[in-house]
């Protein structure tokens, strides 16, 4: 009957969306099943190793048991931010934050690897530019998304860190050559990587998810675009 169309479209787009939050869910449990599963292994083997080849055992196995065990803890640590960015558990103390004091402390930390990369770096004036934020959360985000530019930038490219006119958005341009346009939907979503491999043990895919989530948590609106192919952009604005 027409009176009961609206009804049964409705029905049929929330139980749409219920199958999509399902798939999420269950994509999610693979993925997180096998972030963990990798390293564990590799640590049970070193340890079996050991115990069976005590008098073999060196300074370097235990070096490499360590180096896996911090790359768990990061992992789980990122995904509890996300658990609580999730929740709406996030604490904020909102207070003027300079913009400039921020990249330019973040940048510091990556100035080195940029060097490595032989990357050509162009930072903007951010003098007297403030924005009303929870500064502990606005650096992880900036962290995130300075360090995604730094690792995936194309060896010898450029990064720019700029302001928009306004000076409500934070911008930052990096060369990428292995971006597609397809790619951009994927960009946020939490584990993913450039690398169906997932060959790269230096980086679980979380990093954009989470300063994504961050970002929701301060108000602020986190946009990705790909320009003449290679140049990469994403924007931090204020709504």
């Amino acid at each position: 009957p027409a009176e009961l169309r609206p009804i049964a479209k409705q029905l049929h787009e929330l139980f749409s969306r219920l199958q999509k939050s399902f798939e999420r869910e269950r994509q999610f449990s693979a993925d997180v099943s096998h972030e963990l599963r990798t390293p564990i292994s590799a640590m049970l083997n070193i340890a079996e190793v050991g115990i069976k080849w005590k008098e073999e055992a060196s300074k370097q196995d235990y070096e490499a048991i360590r180096a896996i065990a911090e790359e768990m803890q990061h992992t789980v640590s990122q995904l509890m931010d996300l658990s609580r960015a999730d929740s709406g558990e996030l604490e904020l103390f909102i207070e003027p934050v300079s913009i400039g004091e921020v990249v330019h402390s973040t940048w510091n930390r990556y100035e080195a690897k940029s060097v490595e990369r032989n990357l050509n770096v162009s930072l903007a004036d951010f003098e007297g530019i403030l924005w009303d934020l929870d500064r502990s959360l606005f650096e992880r985000v900036v962290d995130n998304l300075i360090e995604n530019a730094v690792c995936y930038s194309t060896e010898g490219g450029d990064i720019e860190i700029s302001m928009s006119s306004e000076q409500t958005s934070l911008i930052i341009r990096n060369q990428c050559s292995g971006l597609k346009e397809s790619d951009l939907d994927k960009l946020f979503h939490r584990f993913w990587r450039n690398d169906s491999a997932r060959s790269s043990s230096m980086h679980s895919g979380l990093g954009l998810s989470v300063a994504a989530a961050f970002a929701r948590g301060l108000g602020l609106r986190l946009e990705a675009s790909l320009e003449s192919g290679d140049i990469f952009e994403i924007r931090l604005t204020q709504h």
